[in-house]
């Protein structure tokens, strides 16, 4: 069985002990009130009938939340785990070009694999920008943050290279 057909038989099991619990107090109750004509077991029927509703339905409601929050983010969860899996791959063909350098006798010339590099690194970054992209309409107040904070690197970063 997968997850969702055990949430909908708990679901239904649930439902079921409610409504059956439901029957017994209210039996239990009505022959309580056949024995004395008071308010007080109308007092208690109907306390226990609403305390029996809002436990069911903050239950139900919390689990429908869960499932709607679920499936807002999925989408998005699976578009930042594929640009995740470009990234790492990105890295690794860095890591790469970088072992072969660090051979003995290199292959190539330092000029060609700087420029591999570079080239890597660019598109790394801009999957990067990708990523940060599908995550503007979920979360923008972070992004706007991890935005600042990465301008003021990038600025930081330009003034040490005209040092």
């Amino acid at each position: 069985m997968n997850n969702l057909t055990k949430q909908i038989w708990l679901s239904l099991t649930i439902i079921g002990i409610l409504v059956a619990l439901n029957w017994l107090v209210s039996v239990v109750l009505q022959l309580l009130k056949a024995q004395s004509d008071t308010g007080l077991a109308d007092f208690l029927l109907q306390l226990i009938f609403l305390s029996i509703g809002v436990g069911a339905s903050a239950y139900f409601s919390s689990q429908s939340a869960h499932k709607a929050a679920t499936d807002l983010v999925k989408p998005h969860a699976r578009s930042a785990l594929l640009r995740l899996s470009s990234l790492y791959q990105g890295l690794s063909r860095a890591a790469e070009v970088i072992d072969a350098a660090q051979q003995p006798e290199p292959q190539e010339d330092y000029q060609v694999t700087l420029a591999r590099l570079q080239e890597i690194v660019a598109g790394q970054l801009l999957t990067a920008d990708h990523a940060l992209e599908d995550w503007r309409d979920i979360a923008p107040e972070v992004l706007e943050v991890l935005d600042q904070q990465l301008q003021k690197l990038s600025v930081d970063n330009t003034t040490e290279d005209k040092q």
